[in-house]
């Protein structure tokens, strides 16, 4: 979890020296949901679903567990890493 919400960090920092390209803008948004999603998981005593996030249209439709969580893959998650709770990470 430290390792993606340090990469997402890492890619606000780069944002001083320019614009990032829309590969990185994505890489940024992905690696700041995935740490919202596996503390959130953590948080809620779950097992975090490992993997890279599915293209749109991919599996059935996925978008909540069992418990009605957001998985990686689903639009589900609509909200801010900063929205997850993620202010105590350090």
């Amino acid at each position: 979890m430290k390792s993606f919400y340090t990469a997402g960090m890492l890619f606000d920092v780069l944002t001083i020296f320019g614009e990032l390209s829309e590969e990185l803008v994505q890489n940024r948004k992905y690696a700041k949901w995935k740490a919202a999603y596996i503390h959130n998981c953590l948080k809620n005593g779950e097992t975090p679903v490992p993997g890279p996030l599915e293209e749109e249209g991919e599996g059935d439709d996925g978008s909540l567990n069992q418990e009605g969580n957001s998985v990686p893959g689903s639009s589900g998650y609509q909200g801010d890493y900063r929205d997850a709770g993620m202010s105590g990470i350090g």
